[in-house]
């Protein structure tokens, strides 16, 4: 029995990761548009959209240390304007570029970051961008805690945290969006 429960842990938390990455799969890829984002980057370098969409970019394609440049410039524009939303997201991205290049040090200490940055924001100051930065955090923090600790129940714990932040803050957006 205890086997069964482990097994049917490690399913579900492979399920949460895999619909938590779903959402990526929206974002261009090819080279044109990389090609496109780059020139308007040279127009706009501190255009976080534009470095956010690389990030995406360059994680999927598999260059981690290329993503994470971005997310540092990220980090790098959100201190220039003081803009706490926008280190909650590139600390995420930094925390999520480590985790795919074993860095979990780095992961974790970036990730912690991006929550005690959301755990200080007022719930009524918290935008699209700070939903979008603690799902990426909590995610990672997951799969910290599958990888590192090998906490399945922590792990889902996060899971579902970050699941929670999603239903909240995508299905109003999408009320709002077919209206």
């Amino acid at each position: 029995m205890r086997e069964l429960s482990r097994i049917f842990l490690i399913a579900v938390v492979f399920l949460i990761v895999r619909v938590g990455t779903l959402s990526a799969a929206d974002e261009p890829a090819t080279q044109d548009t990389t090609d496109a984002l780059l020139e308007l980057l040279e127009r706009e370098p501190g255009n976080v959209d534009t470095l956010s969409q690389l990030y995406a970019i360059y994680m999927r394609q598999g260059d981690y240390g290329e993503a994470q440049r971005y997310a540092l410039r990220i980090s790098e524009v959100a201190q220039e304007n003081g803009d706490m939303h926008t280190e909650m997201l590139a600390d995420s991205y930094i925390g999520q570029s480590w985790l795919a290049m074993d860095g979990y040090d780095s992961a974790y200490n970036y990730l912690n970051a991006a929550v005690t940055l959301w755990n200080s924001l007022d719930s009524t100051a918290r935008t699209d961008e700070s939903y979008n930065a603690i799902y990426t955090a909590y995610n990672g923090l997951g799969i910290y805690s599958v990888t590192i600790d090998m906490d399945f129940g922590k792990a889902i714990d996060y899971f579902c945290l970050a699941g929670r932040l999603k239903r909240f803050w995508i299905e109003p957006l999408c009320g709002i969006l077919e209206k």
